[in-house]
């Protein structure tokens, strides 16, 4: 392992915007071509070059989970696959390679797509595409740097993909209103191929490069390991409680921000009469907020512990989308609004994981991850589905804020029953196993 390098970190912090960016779009105006030309938002100002599908918005938020599903299966496969795989490429690279053609060509055709067939299909290959690589390179992580550096590393990664997603917000937006709704979706796959074309030239996979706890690991019987599926039935069993409460605060919080997100660019549109690109640029501003506070409240959890930053963060949060469900009326309003979501979810996103790590010290470090994703994943499916079906039954977009308020309480609630950021009960009980 080499010793830690700011400028090659960077380097792999270009994943950030590679892995991340093409959900921003694709979350923002998706949700708005499956649904314009239904009869529930008749009256509404509506972009004329926008080709609707007229779905009900229980369809359209389930068609909005399918990259969640698909997702649950395959990243985890291909990032298992990616450890054997060498080519004259490299290791991970060979699934860039594969993957980000597939989900370009799918991502760019969404906007053109001229029948509901046809989108679904530009969807499914933007899902398949992502879902290739996007484990793959996080696993670049572990790769190139040492255990005891890979926070810091990490700090490239949330930086740089979170000015692109700003990037392509505010501009995309703007491009969307003025000239052609596929802009956006160009625009954003131009940012993706720049940030990729410096990975594929300088990022070089070495055989020679696997880590050292990885070495280490493979002499231990993989029979003597828990799996994923093992952690999951032993967080009910006596020892495990501050774990089971971490991660059902960990798929409630992401329920609730998946709802959000998923909804977000609806109500603005089809609730206050926004434009599509306006709402965009207003959760652009979001990401700005998001990016200024995401190191500082890394600073205050190593400070105050992760699970106390969170609970702050996860207050904030609630309370914000609930006046937003009474009293939200204007661009002013959800500006406001959104503003202030993105503080709070910094204090909340940002140390997610963290949290969920301290509960282990190394010996399951993959177990405990896998956890993680899988509880991010299963809420991402579970958050718009839910608020779809209330936004149906409510007859507005409206009900949506009150699906993620109460979620995030709900969260909260489960987090204040985490004993602990060090979780020394779980580590007793692997001891003695």
């Amino acid at each position: 392992m080499k010793e830690f390098n700011w400028r090659f970190a960077f380097l792999i912090g270009l994943t950030g915007i590679v892995a991340n960016t093409f959900w921003t779009i694709f979350n923002t105006y998706v949700p708005i071509f499956l649904q314009q030309g239904n009869p529930l938002w008749e009256g509404v100002v509506q972009n004329p070059r926008v080709t609707g599908f007229a779905l009900a918005p229980t369809m359209a938020y389930f068609i909005m989970t399918w990259d969640n599903i698909l997702h649950m299966f395959l990243t985890p496969w291909a990032g298992a696959k990616s450890d054997s795989t060498w080519t004259r490429f490299g290791r991970r690279k060979t699934w860039l390679i594969i993957g980000l053609p597939i989900a370009i060509i799918g991502f760019v055709l969404i906007p053109l797509a001229s029948s509901l067939t046809m989108i679904i299909i530009f969807i499914m290959l933007t899902n398949i595409g992502t879902g290739i690589f996007r484990a793959p390179i996080r696993a670049w992580m572990g790769d190139f740097f040492n255990p005891e550096d890979r926070s810091k590393a990490e700090a490239p990664v949330h930086l740089l993909g979170g000015v692109a997603v700003v990037i392509v917000a505010l501009v995309g937006g703007r491009l969307f209103d003025t000239i052609n709704p596929a802009a956006p979706f160009i625009l954003t796959s131009v940012v993706i191929v720049i940030a990729t074309i410096p990975i594929l030239i300088w990022v070089r996979e070495d055989k020679e490069l696997i880590p050292e706890s990885e070495s280490s690991q493979a002499t231990v019987k993989e029979e003597d390991r828990p799996s994923v599926l093992d952690m999951l039935g032993r967080m009910f069993q006596p020892g495990y409680r501050s774990v089971l409460f971490a991660f059902t605060a960990t798929f409630l919080f992401h329920t609730a921000h998946a709802a959000y997100q998923a909804g977000i660019s609806s109500f603005g549109v089809f609730d206050l009469g926004m434009t599509a690109g306006r709402i965009s640029q207003f959760i652009g501003l979001s990401g700005i907020v998001y990016i200024l506070l995401a190191f500082p409240s890394g600073l205050l959890a190593t400070r105050f512990s992760p699970r106390r930053i969170m609970l702050v963060g996860m207050l904030i949060y609630a309370l914000n989308t609930f006046a937003a469900g009474f009293f939200v009326s204007s661009e002013q309003g959800i500006l406001l609004t959104l503003l202030i979501g993105g503080a709070a979810w910094s204090f909340v996103f940002v140390n997610s994981l963290p949290l969920v790590l301290n509960s282990d010290k190394g010996t399951n470090f993959g177990v405990f991850t896998g956890l993680y994703f899988l509880a991010f994943q299963a809420a991402s499916v579970a958050g718009p589905l839910i608020s779809g079906a209330f936004v149906q039954l409510a007859g507005q977009q409206r009900a949506m804020w009150f699906v993620v308020a109460i979620c995030m309480i709900l969260a909260l609630v489960s987090l204040t029953q985490v004993s602990g950021q060090d979780f020394e009960e779980v580590e007793a009980v692997l001891a003695a196993d």
